[in-house]
């Protein structure tokens, strides 16, 4: 709940007559409350009255009011709070008694329900563990180098100038991916993966995802 906002000095005058009241004692904590509401009820006579004798008679009478009722209503929850404890304490000992007076087939069973509880919470510990696993896995992990897919198969000068001029432009419009260098690093400089990714200063699997999207974007443009 939003606590209301009220003005320094009209609080002041609000606390000390809250403070002058026979009601107070004992219920300290409950000021806050108090000055609420006694400021929602008197905000206009404080407004209006400008006599200060006057006004503290008027804030003394709904001062007693408001305090009475916060109070008879604090009494209340505190009581059905306290049942309700009581309700709790009392359905706990009776299943406590309930399980005392439980014949040995009825332990036997209780023990079985309790291993499993326990093979439940083991299978719960380890789909938690695969969870975490699973989420640490990068499927880029597992790419094989795209040019093990490619056929063996021999093509024409004007083909493969035709290939490198258009990985040129690619490269040209994605100038950060290096596509050009990868290309050239693998397919005729012949280095693998390992020594790639060293010679470009990139993961490998970053360097795997770049050759995909390489063939993919040559495939797109051819």
């Amino acid at each position: 709940m939003k606590k209301l906002q009220i003005n320094k000095d009209h609080r002041a005058l609000i606390e000390s007559v809250i403070r002058e009241s026979s009601k107070f004692k004992g219920n300290e904590e409950l000021i806050e409350l108090f000055c609420e509401a006694i400021y929602k009820k008197s905000y206009l006579l404080i407004d209006a009255i400008r006599d200060m004798s006057r006004l503290r008679r008027h804030l003394q009478m709904i001062c007693d009011g408001c305090m009475e009722h916060i109070i008879k209503e604090k009494q209340k929850f505190d009581e059905t709070r306290i049942y309700k404890q009581i309700e709790q304490n009392a359905k706990l000992k009776d299943e406590i008694v309930s399980v005392k007076k439980k014949s040995p087939l009825d332990e036997k069973e209780l023990i079985e329900q309790e291993i499993e509880r326990h093979r439940i919470n083991e299978q719960i510990v380890n789909l938690k563990e695969e969870i975490q696993k699973s989420e640490k896995y990068d499927a880029t992990d597992g790419l094989i180098d795209p040019i093990e897919f490619c056929p063996q198969k021999r093509v024409s000068e004007h083909t493969i100038e035709k290939l490198i001029k258009l990985i040129k432009i690619i490269d040209e419009q994605h100038p950060t991916k290096k596509y050009y260098d990868i290309f050239y690093a693998r397919y005729v400089k012949k280095l693998n993966q390992v020594e790639i990714a060293h010679e470009l200063k990139i993961s490998q699997v970053e360097l795997s995802k770049r050759f995909v999207e390489l063939i993919k974007l040559v495939k797109d443009n051819t």
